[in-house]
C-alpha cells in the first residue's frame, strides 16, 4: 500500500535581526551618536538578513520616525558594486533591487547615521527611531527597530582676532608718544556654536615692562553694563566678565586697544594672549603682537620745570611750552644761579 503526500509550499518572509538573537520576533538595536565625533554605523556587527526560500529581495526600506534637525542629519550609504539603487527622501531611505541578499547585506553594512548641525541647543537630543523592513516580492519581513540616542558635547568658543584675513592672530604697531592703537581687526569674530552666552574673556599683556605706563582697554559701555572690565598693571591682565551673549562680547572685543604713555617706552615687543570661555570650555588662545615705532626726540631744556608742568597747555612729550625764568644779579655780589628748577 502506498500513501501519497503532497507538500504545499509556503513562502517564508524575509527576516531581519539587528541583534542576531531572534529574527522571528521584532528585533531592536540601540546606538549612541556623539556630537561632533562623526558618523556611526546604523547596524551592529551581528546584524543578520535571511530568507529561507529566496535569494533575491525586491527592496529594503529604512524609515525615520522623526527628523528634527532636517537636512543637517541623515543616513550615509554606499551602493557601489551592487545592483541596488538608492532613493533617499525626507523620512525614508529605499534600497531598490532586485538584488541578492548578499548585496543587500553589503549595502546595509555601509549605512551610517550622521548629524552635522552646530547651533545653540543642537543637535536635538530626541531619540531617532528607524524602522527597517525587507520585501522579497511576495512577503514583508518583520520590522527591525534601530534607536539612536545622543551624547551632547559642549563646544569651546571660536575666536578670530584677524577677521577675514588669514589666521586668527593680529599684529599692531604702536607709535612712540602716539595715540592708542587698535589691537584687533574690526572684523574680529567670536562665536559659540552651542551656547548663546559667554562668562568671561581674558587678555594678558606680556611682558608688562612699562607697568602703569601701558595698558589694554575696551569700551564695555557698548553693551549697557552686561560686561565689566578690570585691568591689572602688575600682571598685564585685562578681564572682561559677566553673563552676556557672544555677540555682546564680540562687539566689546572689537574695541580692544593698547596704550603706552612712557616718553621712552621699553621697545620689547608685547604679546597679548586672548582666551574666551563659556564657563565650561575655553577657546584656543589667539595672539596679538604689539611692536613699537620709536623716533628720536629733539634735545630740550626747561629752566622752570615745575611751572611749565603746571600749565594746562604743557605737552609731556615735547616739553612745551616752557616757562620763563627771571633772575636778578646785584653788582659786586658774586655769581647767581640762572635757574633752580632746571631739567635737560
Amino acid at each position: 500500500a502506498f500513501s501519497v503526500i503532497e507538500i504545499d509550499m509556503v513562502n517564508d518572509p524575509p527576516r531581519i535581526d539587528t541583534t542576531n538573537e531572534d529574527a522571528y520576533l521584532t528585533s531592536s538595536w540601540s546606538l549612541t551618536f556623539v556630537e561632533g565625533a562623526g558618523a556611526v554605523p546604523l547596524f551592529g556587527p551581528n546584524m543578520t538578513l535571511e530568507d529561507d526560500d529566496d535569494s533575491v529581495f525586491a527592496w529594503i526600506t529604512i524609515t525615520y520616525a522623526s527628523r528634527p534637525d532636517a537636512a543637517a542629519e541623515g543616513l550615509l550609504f554606499n551602493t557601489s558594486g551592487t545592483a541596488i539603487v538608492a532613493a533617499s527622501g525626507q523620512h525614508v531611505l529605499a534600497l531598490q533591487g532586485p538584488a541578492t541578499i548578499a548585496e543587500f547585506r553589503k549595502v546595509l553594512g555601509t549605512v551610517q547615521y550622521n548629524n552635522t548641525i552646530a547651533a545653540p541647543g543642537k543637535p536635538s537630543t530626541m531619540p531617532r527611531i528607524f524602522t527597517v523592513s525587507a520585501f522579497d516580492n511576495r512577503l514583508y519581513s518583520n520590522d527591525a527597530v534601530v534607536t539612536v540616542t545622543f551624547d551632547s558635547v559642549n563646544d569651546a568658543p571660536l575666536l578670530d582676532l584677524n577677521g577675514a584675513s588669514d589666521g586668527v592672530d593680529f599684529a599692531a604697531v604702536f607709535v612712540e608718544e602716539g595715540d592708542p592703537v587698535a589691537a584687533v581687526d574690526l572684523g574680529l569674530t567670536l562665536v559659540d556654536v552651542d551656547n548663546a552666552s559667554l562668562t568671561h574673556v581674558s587678555a594678558v599683556l606680556s611682558p608688562p615692562s612699562d607697568g602703569e605706563g601701558e595698558w589694554l582697554f575696551v569700551n564695555s559701555s557698548l553693551v549697557g553694563g552686561n560686561i565689566t572690565e578690570t585691568y591689572n598693571n602688575a600682571t598685564g591682565q585685562l578681564i572682561l566678565a559677566g553673563i552676556a551673549s557672544f555677540r555682546e562680547y564680540e562687539a566689546v572685543l572689537r574695541t580692544l586697544q593698547y596704550m603706552n604713555i612712557r616718553d621712552e617706552p621699553d621697545p620689547t615687543p608685547r604679546t597679548v594672549t586672548v582666551v574666551a570661555s563659556d564657563g565650561l570650555k575655553s577657546s584656543d588662545p589667539a595672539y596679538i603682537t604689539v611692536t613699537f615705532a620709536l623716533h628720536n626726540d629733539r634735545p630740550w631744556a626747561d629752566f622752570n620745570l615745575t611751572a611749565s608742568q603746571a600749565s594746562p597747555a604743557y605737552d609731556p612729550y615735547s616739553h612745551l611750552p616752557s616757562s620763563s625764568v627771571y633772575t636778578s644779579f646785584t653788582e659786586g655780589s658774586g655769581p647767581v644761579p640762572v635757574a633752580t628748577d632746571l631739567l635737560v
